[in-house]
């Protein structure tokens, strides 16, 4: 009998051995899958805020560039106009008659008494 009680002596403590071992694992266990649970939901708040960020910065992006599509139709439009206007500008200064208006005043008197003309009918419009 001594034995029985020897051998189930040794296999309480075993048995309690193991049952401490098991609830210090199970504790583990539970702060492992706490720290695991605060992981993810970190994990998720910053995926919220980067899919937030990245949705903001495609808006931008996407504001940006209508902008700049604008910007170049409008050059586009200016450049037209410049080409237009030294076309404008390049028939007048090939005229015959700005030429001819260009001899009158370079000649001595009849220039001076046409700068005169004109200054007085740039006053009397003005």
């Amino acid at each position: 009998m001594d034995l029985a009680k020897e051998q189930h002596r040794e296999l309480r403590e075993k048995y309690e051995s193991l049952e401490n071992q098991h609830r210090q694992l199970w504790s583990e266990q539970q702060q492992q899958s706490q720290k695991y649970t605060e992981l993810e939901e970190r994990y998720k708040a910053e995926q919220h805020l980067q899919s937030g960020r990245y949705r903001q910065l495609q808006e931008r992006y996407e504001s940006q560039k209508y902008a700049l599509d604008g910007l170049r139709d409008q050059y586009t439009q200016l450049q037209a106009e410049r080409q237009r206007l030294q076309s404008d500008l390049t028939d007048v200064f090939s005229s015959s008659t700005l030429r001819l208006r260009n001899q009158l005043v370079e000649l001595p008197l009849v220039g001076t008494w046409l700068k005169s003309l004109a200054r007085i009918a740039a006053w009397r419009v003005g």
